[in-house]
């Protein structure tokens, strides 16, 4: 009877062992696949993530802050942004600070450190040019310390559960067209350093501004493309502006790639804007195989204008 005992003992352990190896590989594989970039779906409050080249284009000072959480239902993901950035009339440039957070887990995080530079080019009176730079860290980090395994396992794998931090340098170049500040289309690699880790990102992006009555009745449709290491996100939609009201209805969906069921989900966003300040909140409804049970992502932002609008932009 003991010896069965002992037999079954060695038998849970054994298969406890294999079940905390099979989660410590899931989860090395997942840090690798980290290295794709989170987004934000709020783009007009998220600017510098789609184009340096947009630093200062709204031709006032800008800070934007925005917080999104998602797939609470399936482990959860946390994402964060906060930016500075103003037009320098004078020289015809604009500049901008940036702080990003990807926080897939308590145990990892990627994080983004970028100062911003952007130049504009009068091409003709209505045709503006600009092209943007932006150079900053990468930071990285692992805490192994908040990793809950049994004491035998951590005591085997102790080199390989141990806290790390990365830094490297990180660059993105952008450029942007705007007419008659009715349309604009920008173009943006980031990641520039060909970092296997952090591999470049391609951003396209274009909206237009449709005065339906007047400039407090606005129909923005907008189309924004991305593609990094493999993966694509196309999103397209529409916001409505009627001040002081702010609503917006998107579609987001990979189409190369990886299969068309994998991604695609509904953004409904409404806001309100008072005098130079914008708050808006958004939730994506996952239409794909996880539907609901990811309980889709929620994100909040804050965009605030201050001072004189000295020159028209987008």
């Amino acid at each position: 009877i003991q010896s069965k005992k002992n037999t079954t003992f060695a038998l849970r352990k054994s298969m406890l062992m294999r079940n905390c190896f099979f989660a410590l590989i899931l989860m090395l594989y997942c840090i690798n696949a980290a290295g794709q970039d989170a987004y934000f779906s709020q783009s007009d409050a998220s600017r510098l993530c789609l184009n340096p080249s947009y630093s200062g284009d709204s031709g006032r000072g800008r800070i934007a802050m925005g917080y999104k959480n998602q797939w609470q239902g399936v482990g959860g993901f946390n994402s964060i942004h906060f930016s500075y950035d103003q037009n320098i009339e004078k020289i015809k440039s604009g500049i901008g600070l940036q702080a990003v957070s990807y926080m897939p887990s308590e145990l990892q995080s990627k994080n983004y450190l970028k100062a911003f530079y952007s130049y504009n080019l009068q091409v003709s009176r209505d045709l503006f040019f600009r092209v943007g730079i932006a150079g900053g860290v990468r930071i990285e980090q692992f805490n192994a310390g908040k990793l809950v395994l049994p004491e035998n396992f951590y005591n085997i794998y102790t080199e390989v559960l141990t806290d790390s931090i990365v830094v490297k340098a990180d660059f993105a170049i952008g450029v942007s067209v705007n007419y008659k500040d009715k349309f604009h289309v920008g173009m943006s690699i980031d990641h520039v350093t060909l970092d296997t880790d952090n591999p470049l990102k391609f951003t396209l992006d274009a909206s237009a501004n449709v005065n339906i009555d007047s400039d407090d009745f606005v129909l923005i449709p907008y189309l924004i493309y991305r593609n990094q290491s493999g993966y694509d996100l196309l999103s397209i939609g529409a916001g409505l502006k009627m001040k002081p009201l702010i609503l917006a209805l998107g579609y987001e969906a990979n189409i190369l790639g990886y299969s068309f069921k994998n991604m695609h989900s509904l953004i409904l966003q409404a806001g309100m804007e008072f005098n130079d300040l914008q708050v808006r909140y958004s939730y994506n409804v996952v239409l794909s195989g996880l539907g609901m049970r990811t309980h889709g992502a929620h994100e909040i932002s804050l965009v605030y204008c201050f001072g004189d609008k000295i020159i028209k932009r987008y």
